[in-house]
């Protein structure tokens, strides 16, 4: 993924080895299965030492999820860049070409997609994203918030957190997709969920008018 805001040595180090972590351990999980990837074995992919694993991560499961860690901050960062006169719905939406730059490279594409198989299966993985995505969520809500108000806008933590919401059940909408098709892009998928359900609300909204007016 990319990075543009600049950092100091020690955290731009932090992230590297934090990366290649994670980047060894879906492509050996990709190669061998879940249960057939150690620790150990994550470690060697990435050159370092077990030690230097448990720096910075806990267990083989945070190891694996830690793509949506590191995609809740960057979309969170892409969101506060957007100019302010962008509307707010669309800043998030902006903010997930992050993840068309990480699928870009076609073996992240193949180990991602194969995780994301690996994890449906299992109960306790599939829980873990969920919170992830949660949190992210709720990342992006605060991140519109704070872009509002820096525009001199009001905006409750409700509707950010509807907004996020929304753009994000339609990007793991599109994911389901573009994880299982490598043909899919993911740009496009999310912008044709996206359509669609602006196309379902505009139809609420007409519906609901007719209804007051027959009413009245």
């Amino acid at each position: 993924m990319t990075e543009d805001r600049p950092v100091g040595a020690r955290e731009a180090a932090r992230r590297r080895v934090r990366a290649a972590l994670a980047g060894a351990a879906r492509t050996l999980v990709a190669e061998n299965g879940y249960d057939d990837t150690t620790i150990e074995m994550i470690a060697e992919r990435a050159g370092v030492s077990r030690r230097t694993f448990f720096r910075h991560f806990e267990t083989k499961d945070a190891v694996l999820l830690h793509f949506y860690d590191e995609l809740g901050d960057e979309i969170a960062a892409k969101i506060l860049d957007q100019g302010d006169d962008v509307p707010a719905w669309i800043a998030v939406a902006n903010a997930f070409a992050v993840i068309e730059e990480f699928l870009s490279l076609a073996t992240d594409r193949v180990a991602h997609s194969q995780l994301a198989r690996i994890i449906d299966d299992s109960p306790r993985l599939h829980a873990a994203r969920n919170y992830r995505r949660r949190h992210n969520v709720e990342r992006a809500a605060r991140a519109l918030l704070e872009r509002e108000s820096r525009a001199g806008r009001e905006m409750s933590p409700l509707i950010a957190s509807a907004v996020a919401g929304s753009a994000f059940s339609c990007l793991y909408s599109a994911e389901k997709v573009y994880l299982h098709d490598a043909s899919a892009d993911a740009t496009d998928t999310f912008v044709t969920v996206a359509t669609g359900l602006f196309e379902q609300i505009g139809l609420a909204q007409a519906y609901s008018l007719a209804s007051a007016e027959a009413q009245g």
